[in-house]
């Protein structure tokens, strides 16, 4: 007998319905795209940054792993990357196989009007959607 080893599933990154856009939010006003990359709607915070929630299955961490195993990438219309910094990820309530994945959105993105974004585990990446910026 040999045993073969099983490759983990890609992560996926949730769409809007027929659609290639990023299923998002913005994590402190909880409206969806297109996100300004700073906002003077940070009520209960003085960041001016946006920090989009995107939504994702396939994320699961092994024991012991940290958060900085889940990064996210963006790609503009160049071809020019952005890696874009993980402040956290919880299980979505009453959906436990899908994760929030919340990032800040940084400066070098402003003026660009859509990026497409992904989520990487341990090197293994999601699909790419697109997130519209203001």
């Amino acid at each position: 007998m040999s045993l073969t080893p099983i490759t983990p599933p890609d992560p996926v990154l949730l769409e809007r319905t027929n659609s290639i856009r990023a299923a998002v939010l913005d994590s402190r006003t909880l409206v969806t795209d297109p996100l300004p990359v700073l906002s003077i709607k940070n009520f209960f915070s003085s960041a001016d940054h946006t920090h989009a929630t995107l939504f994702a299955y396939n994320l699961e961490l092994r024991q012991g792993e940290t958060l900085s195993q889940i990064t996210v990438g963006a790609q503009d219309e160049n071809r020019l990357f952005y890696d874009l910094p993980v402040v956290a990820v919880h299980e979505v309530p009453n959906f436990r196989w899908i994760k929030q994945v919340t990032v800040k959105l940084p400066d070098q993105l402003k003026g660009l009007g859509a990026v497409l974004v992904w989520v990487n585990l341990r090197g293994r990446e999601s699909n790419k959607s697109l997130l519209s910026l203001q």
